[in-house]
């Protein structure tokens, strides 16, 4: 699936945090620490980005937003 959200992994974490998707997250040196629900994961910024790209893609496919190809 081609990626459809634009933008730095700041700006997909803030889009994740507006959604509901994630509850916080942290830089912690040159990898990023996110907390959703009971989950807690750290990611490398390559990691971080490819893990908000699939959230977002899910949470659209659920609301309507986004249609498989």
């Amino acid at each position: 699936m081609p990626n459809t959200h634009s933008g730095s992994v700041e700006q997909l974490l803030q889009r994740a945090l507006e959604l509901g998707l994630i509850d916080r997250y942290e830089r912690r040196g040159d990898r990023i620490y996110i907390e959703a629900a009971s989950l807690q994961i750290e990611l490398t910024e390559t990691q971080a980005l490819h893990w908000l790209e699939a959230a977002l893609d899910a949470f659209l496919r659920m609301q309507g937003g986004l249609r498989e190809d």
